[in-house]
């Protein structure tokens, strides 16, 4: 069968599944490609664990510095904009997820950027101390007599979505990074990319992707499931809230687990921002780019932006002027194909808004009326005195006028789902009441789709929670 992707990635020391693969044929308008998902039973995910922990020996001997560099190796080279594997990719992940040739490049670029040596040993630095300390014992700065190290579990086990292109490679390098094989079960939404980045792993150091294990199975297959969690040591896990409950149900007690669901993120432009002039358009410029970037599907995504009232520079006005430069950022970067659901998800919002207006709400559509088309179109409804709440997504942007970021953070939900602020015209000590509130993130607006390594997801550390340290205190405090 021609345009065949292999969805898996198996070390070398994994005898493949004897049984045929499962082929899925997705077709996108003219275009089409087939993906090729191995069929794995328990049994076969059971030798997997097995032999991922013994693999990962040679994790535990090679200094964490060298295992950084051929990370930074790998990012380099889908950094390259020529290399065939890179455009193979962005074309199988354009048509199985609809996101346009365009954001997947984009997507691919933004991860790998962040993915470089400075940032990986830095992370490491932030979090541990000393990146040094997963290869041996170090001195603890202003304690002489102390010394420590980490260690990091054997087997890290991947559960990941589909709604960012190129996301799931951040859990393997995390992974590797505390020197902790792992097993990752991609999205049947997105399978292409982290089988292709194990592929460039293999052709930069064999040894070190035979440490990784990419494959699939069906959510209804509860028994692989059941020895994939009962085979690792720690889960990082993306999706939806009800997926993951339902995962966390299932998983044995007590087994580590880091959980990226659902969160919202918005924007506020206080008084101070709303003065005429380049440092405004830029503003603009960047906010469109905040609601455009991966379509608003990334949990970091505006859902709507609140903008204080009374400055030079209206609410009304910069939603016009959003509206403007949503439209010309969707030149370069077009927007996902419209599933079905899409478009009616899109047509439901519109209607409640066209509604509410007709019932004398002072709400109203800025945006040129939305129509259907094979391509979603930027949206942009001014909605007074709006919660902060999901939109349709793909590019659709709320803006609440608001008398101040006090009334802005009354209208937000509890701190549980508050991710990123993009935050313009304020003081730091609004960013301490924002943070207070449940922010886990502040940001420049047009920075919000491009967390750096270093970031704590979710408020959370991301390294230091996976590992143990061993304190070595060998004279009296």
């Amino acid at each position: 069968m021609t345009n065949l992707i292999d969805t898996a990635w198996f070390p070398r020391w994994f005898d493949p599944p004897k049984a045929p693969p499962h082929v899925l044929t997705v077709t996108r308008g003219q275009d089409f490609v087939n993906l090729s998902f191995p069929v794995l039973g328990p049994t076969e995910l059971e030798r997997a664990c097995t032999g991922l922990r013994e693999a990962r020996r040679y994790l535990a001997e090679r200094p964490v510095r060298a295992i950084a560099e051929t990370l930074d190796s790998a990012a380099a080279i889908w950094l390259d904009a020529e290399r065939p594997e890179r455009r193979a990719a962005i074309h199988a992940i354009s048509v199985v997820t609809g996101f346009s040739p365009a954001m997947v490049a984009h997507a691919i670029d933004l991860e790998q950027r962040s993915s470089r040596l400075p940032d990986l040993l830095g992370v490491l630095d932030r979090e541990l101390g000393d990146h040094r300390v997963i290869d041996h014992f170090v001195k603890v700065r202003g304690r002489s007599s102390l010394r420590t190290t980490v260690v990091g579990p054997a087997l890290i086990g991947g559960v990941f979505s589909a709604n960012i292109p190129a996301l799931p490679h951040l859990t393997v390098l995390r992974a590797f990074l505390v020197k902790a094989a792992c097993l990752g079960r991609v999205s049947r939404g997105e399978p292409v990319f982290l089988a292709a980045y194990a592929r460039t792993l293999a052709a930069l150091d064999p040894d070190l992707a035979d440490c990784l294990f990419v494959t699939w199975w069906p959510p209804e297959d509860l028994a692989t499931e059941a020895v994939f969690l009962a085979g690792i040591d720690h889960l990082v896990a993306y999706g939806g809230d009800a997926a993951l409950s339902a995962i966390a149900r299932r998983a044995p007690q007590g087994l580590p687990a880091t959980w990226h669901g659902h969160r919202l993120g918005f924007a506020f432009v206080g008084k101070p921002a709303l003065e005429p002039g380049p440092a405004f358009d830029a503003l603009v410029r960047g906010l469109a780019y905040d609601f455009s970037v991966f379509d608003q599907h990334a949990c970091l995504a505006p859902q709507a932006l609140y903008v204080e009232e009374g400055g030079t520079v209206t609410p009304d006005a910069l939603a016009r002027a959003l509206s403007t430069a949503l439209i010309v950022l969707a030149h370069e970067l077009p927007q996902r194909h419209a599933a079905p659901a899409d478009l009616a998800k899109r047509r439901s919002a519109y209607e409640t808004v066209r509604l509410r207006q007709a019932l004398g709400e002072p709400i109203r559509g800025v945006s040129p009326d939305w129509r259907e088309s094979p391509h979603l179109e930027p949206w942009v409804a001014m909605t007074p005195g709006q919660n902060l709440k999901p939109t349709p997504n793909d590019r659709t942007a709320w803006v609440v006028p608001v008398g101040s970021l006090g009334d802005a953070i009354a209208l937000l939900p509890s701190s549980g789902v508050l991710q990123c602020a993009a935050v313009a015209g304020i003081t730091d000590v609004d960013r301490l009441t924002l943070a207070r509130s449940g922010v886990t993130r502040l940001c420049a607006p047009g920075l919000m789709g491009l967390p750096s390594m270093w970031w704590a997801h979710d408020g959370q550390p991301c390294l230091s929670r996976l590992v143990r340290f061993c304190d070595e205190e060998m004279e009296p405090p």
